[in-house]
Order: structure tokens, then sequence, then C-alpha cells
């Protein structure tokens, strides 16, 4: 009796086999986006509306978009703490709550909260060289609340300054356009917190920048420390990093000094003296 049997179709095994990871493609990219949106809308639903992590000082309402999330558990994924983790939220729910009812009485009721939770003139003094190194990126993130042990006083600490000081945006002197960006908030979009301490304290604030522009950040000084970090870098262990450098140490450097005669000058004009 003959077998009748036949052997498998070579190019239709091989159609087969090209449809089945086709479709496994298919469905793999179909949970990521659906994953995608899942976490897209825990964040919406958590967040307040339109604003990043790190926070602009907003007081956070219930959420449109699913109100049986507490306001305390979006205060809690909103501003998320870098440290002590275990602490309560609640100081900062206080603070941001307090914050906000004194910007809507008015610019006496803000300068009375900062001198009373803040240490003004540490965050003054870090608003200065934060302005005078044309922020791009610090509107609702890239900063940090900072607690002062004893004192109990808050700052404001810096994250992330990436691309500031001319760094990528002062590759000649004809293409410097960030060393005249503007000190103040007029006109600009500025965070909660940064908008409160340079208005409200404006005459101080300016103090500390021209003292600054004169010394610390005077092109000399900053010209010093460029070189001095310049040479200790080490462009063989740099390259060794999971993440190889994406720009030319020397070529930065140089853009930085660069900037910073600039910067001098256009900190001079905006203040007038």
């Amino acid at each position: 009796m003959a077998d009748e049997t036949q052997p498998p179709d070579p190019a239709a095994v091989a159609r087969s086999r090209r449809s089945f990871r086709i479709a496994l493609i298919v469905v793999f990219v179909s949970l990521a986006l659906a994953a995608g949106v899942v976490a897209f809308m825990l964040h919406r639903a958590m967040s307040y509306p339109g604003e990043p992590h790190g926070g602009t000082g907003q007081q956070i309402e219930l959420s449109p978009f699913c109100p049986d999330i507490p306001v305390r558990a979006r205060y809690e994924h909103t501003y998320r703490r870098e440290s002590h983790e275990w602490r309560s939220i609640d100081e900062l729910m206080d603070l941001i709550t307090t914050f906000s009812a004194a910007r809507d009485a008015g610019a006496e009721d803000v300068r009375a909260f900062l001198e009373r939770r803040f240490d003004v003139d540490a965050t003054l003094k870090y608003y200065a060289v934060q302005q005078w190194g044309a922020p791009w990126d610090d509107n609702g993130k890239n900063y940090n609340l900072y607690k002062r042990p004893g004192s109990g006083a808050f700052s404001i600490t810096s994250w992330d300054a990436d691309r500031m000081f001319g760094v990528a945006h002062c590759p000649s002197d004809a293409d410097c356009a960030a060393a005249d960006s503007p000190l103040h908030c007029d006109g600009a979009v500025c965070n909660r917190w940064k908008r409160a301490f340079t208005e409200v304290f404006r005459s101080a604030f300016d103090a500390k920048l021209k003292e600054l522009n004169e010394t610390l950040l005077h092109p000399d000084n900053v010209k010093r420390i460029v070189d001095e970090a310049l040479a200790r870098y080490d462009a063989h262990e740099a390259e060794q990093m999971l993440n190889a450098p994406a720009c030319d140490a020397t070529a930065e450097a140089e853009a930085m000094k660069r900037f910073a005669d600039r910067r001098h000058q256009a900190v001079r004009k905006q203040l007038g003296y």
C-alpha cells in the first residue's frame, strides 16, 4: 500500500513562520501601546494636568480625569521625595497650599511667607547663578525643594543643568543668543517659586546678580574654573562609559568661556550698570 503522506511545501512553511512572527510582533506592539496609554492616563489622573514631575509649586486639586484618586496621592505622585521617602508628604502639602493662599492674597503676603519658610539669602543666590547660566528647562522640573537640617528653612537646589552656561548654545560669537537671555521673569515662562522670589525680592535679587557677575561669575574666574575642569577631564576614561561623550570637551570649554564674556556684558546691560 502506497504512503499518501506528502512532505510539507518549504515555501508554505516559510510563509507560515513569517506570518506567525508578524502576528507576535503585532501582539507585542499592541500590548506595549496599551501599557503606554494606561501609564499616560494614570499620570494624568495622578498629576496636576500639564505639570511635569518636580512641580511648579501649583496647588493640586481633585483630578478631572479620575476624581476618585485622593488629592494626597496626587501630591505624592507629582512631588516625589528624593530622600527620606518614608516621611509623610504632609509638610510639603502645607508648604504648597500656604504658598498658593499667599499668592492669592498679594505680594506682601508672598514676601512674608517666603521670609518665614525659606532661607531667602541662599535661595536668591541660587536663582542668581541659575539665571546667569541662561536656564531653558526649569519651568516645571530640574530643581528640588530642600529643607535645611536644624533651621528648618527651605531652599532650592539645582538639578540637570545641562546645556546651560554656554554648553551647546554658544558655538561661535555669531551664534550665542543664549548669552542675551532675560534675567527676570518679565514676559517669560517661570515656575511659581522662581517668579515669587525674583519679583518680591527684585532689588535683592538684582544686587546678588551684580555682585556675582563681578566676582564668582566674572569671566576671569569662570575661565579659570573651566580650564581647571578641562585639565582634569580624561577623554579615554570618558569613552569607557556606557554612554559615550556626545560632544568635544575642548570645544564646549571654549563655548563656556565665550558665553562668560558675552553674559557678563549682557548682565551689566540688563541691570543698567
